[in-house]
């Protein structure tokens, strides 16, 4: 099961290692934990728990000094945007934007109507990768969440035997040990 570390635990870590050298970090605590509970520590998996705190950015850190490639889920909102576009301009290693296409997007609808200041904010997204996604949130004017499709997020995804780590992030890092 995971677990959570202190920050002043995490502080103190000089590397990070994932198998495959690859890590998939979603925005929602439960998405996590669907993953976690069904990859069974097969896979290495962190939460941001919405924004980015000093726990995550301190791990995206040690992530990119041990070349792990990061995928990145988040929810189809302003908000997950700009987490996604925050995330994709610090980290420095390879990253991809995980299942956050339109397509994506059109699966994931809810009814939640986003208000115009909300919609607004997609007006920040420059990153070419989201632009589409962001102009298909615009038009529809209605939120989308990982928690509809989290099913998506197993696709193409073979966990093998080996043993993986698990991390969560809030307001410190979980780790499967």
């Amino acid at each position: 099961d995971p677990v959570q570390v202190p920050l002043t635990v995490l502080a103190g870590w000089n590397q990070v290692e994932c198998p495959d050298r690859e890590i998939y970090i979603v925005e929602n605590p439960s998405v996590y934990a669907m993953l976690c509970g069904t990859w069974r520590g097969r896979k290495a998996c962190m939460c941001m728990n919405g924004q980015p705190r000093l726990s995550a950015v301190m791990m995206l850190d040690l992530l990119e000094k041990a070349g792990i490639k990061v995928y990145y889920a988040g929810d189809f909102d302003p908000e997950g945007l700009l987490i996604a576009q925050k995330i994709r301009r610090y980290y420095k290693g390879e990253m991809e934007y995980w299942h956050m296409s339109a397509k994506d997007y059109e699966k994931s609808r809810s009814q939640e109507r986003i208000s115009e200041r909300r919609l607004k904010m997609l007006d920040r997204i420059e990153d070419t990768e989201l632009v589409e996604l962001a102009d298909a949130i615009r038009k529809e004017g209605v939120a989308g969440y990982q928690e509809s499709i989290w099913e998506v997020y197993l696709d193409g995804v073979d966990p093998c035997e080996a043993y993986r780590k698990c991390f969560c992030s809030r307001y410190s890092v979980g780790v499967k040990l």
